[in-house]
């Protein structure tokens, strides 16, 4: 909650935004652990044809995969979704091993290493997609480009496989706080 407060480079301080009367305390670790569980559910989403045309209706892994899938064809246009898309896709997945590493020390031993893996990997999701901002990114040319779809692809799709490496570290980790 206090997260903002922190980028005044970026807001001003101002804390927590609270909507009617306080009824119990914060639960940092209960808001972690609905973060992971809320992060699952996303990435895990799977729905059986695009409600709207095109890759960019689907969510989490599916449309990562669907994404390569559209540059693995001939005639994609580089468009708006491209752009929003890699935009919110980098930025949300930079700030995730960060977090799963500042989270991972409020859990015990098994969760912590899966915790930390998974960030291991999203450093190598982020890493790897961020090849992809010359070809994806707002200052990227418009139109379809064969070339650039023959390079976007395979990354879109290596992407892909670390961003569900890590939703499965997630999910191993979830399940070990259990038990």
């Amino acid at each position: 909650w206090d997260r903002a407060e922190k980028a005044v480079e970026i807001c001003p301080a101002f804390g927590a935004v609270v909507i009617g009367k306080k009824v119990r305390a914060f639960d940092a670790k209960a808001a972690e652990i609905n973060a992971l569980k809320d992060a699952v559910s996303h990435a895990r989403t799977v729905k059986d044809k695009a409600e709207e045309g095109g890759w960019y209706s689907y969510e989490g892994i599916q449309a990562f995969q669907k994404w390569a899938e559209a540059y693995g064809k001939p005639g994609k246009d580089r468009d708006l979704a491209d752009a929003y898309c890699y935009d919110i896709y980098h930025s949300t997945h930079a700030a995730a091993p960060g977090f799963l590493r500042e989270i991972s020390g409020h859990f015990g031993t098994k969760t912590k290493e899966q915790l930390e893996k998974a960030a291991g990997y999203m450093e190598q999701e982020v890493k790897a997609f961020a090849a992809c901002e010359p070809y994806l990114g707002w200052k990227s040319p418009w139109g379809v480009d064969e070339e650039r779809s023959k390079a976007v692809a395979p990354i879109l799709a290596e992407a892909a496989g670390y961003y569900e490496k890590a939703i499965d570290c997630i999910e191993k980790g979830l399940a070990e706080m259990y038990e």
